[in-house]
Order: C-alpha cells, then structure tokens, then sequence
C-alpha cells in the first residue's frame, strides 16, 4: 500500500476527482487548503511581516492504493498535466 497525495490549485481539483474516479479508487479524501507562493522578484528576508507571498486557493486529495494503482495514478496526472500544458509541474516522492 501507498499513500498517494496530490496537491493541485483549485481551478484543477474537479479534474482531480475524476482522474481518481476513473482510476476507479474506491475511497479518497479531499480538503481545501491555503496555498503560497513566493513572488518572484522579492526575497524570503524582505520585509517578511508585510507579506510578500501571494496566497492561492487550492486542494489536496489523498488516497491509501495498491502501489500499481498509485503508479497509473501518477501518469494519468502527469498526462492530464501535458495535454493541458499545466503551469505547474508535478513530482514524486517514493
């Protein structure tokens, strides 16, 4: 068994929920987190209580799977990201 988690922004979330339905994962969970991204031309140390990060809405879904299942998973994302020339890349850990 696995742990499968898959962090996406919320535009992509209802994708999400299908690859996994269509993946045919019997039981996965789902919340709504805040999300933030360093601006590109500031720095960590600038003016840190001002906040220079911008927030972003966005999802996290997670599943126990079979490693197979967690492997098909991970490429139909990986896929779902090319098609869709997605901003965001994503990764593993294993």
């Amino acid at each position: 068994m696995k742990l499968i988690a898959v962090m996406s922004i919320e535009e992509y979330a209802g994708e999400l929920r299908k690859i996994f339905s269509e993946h045919r994962v019997p039981v996965f969970s789902e919340t709504e987190i805040n999300g933030y991204k360093l601006l590109p031309d500031t720095s960590p140390n600038d003016n840190w209580f001002a906040g220079k990060h911008t927030s972003v809405y966005s999802h996290i879904v997670f599943a126990f799977v079979e490693a197979k299942k967690a492997d098909e998973l991970l490429e139909a994302i990986q896929q779902y990201c090319k098609q869709h020339e997605c901003a965001y890349r994503s990764g593993r850990f294993n």
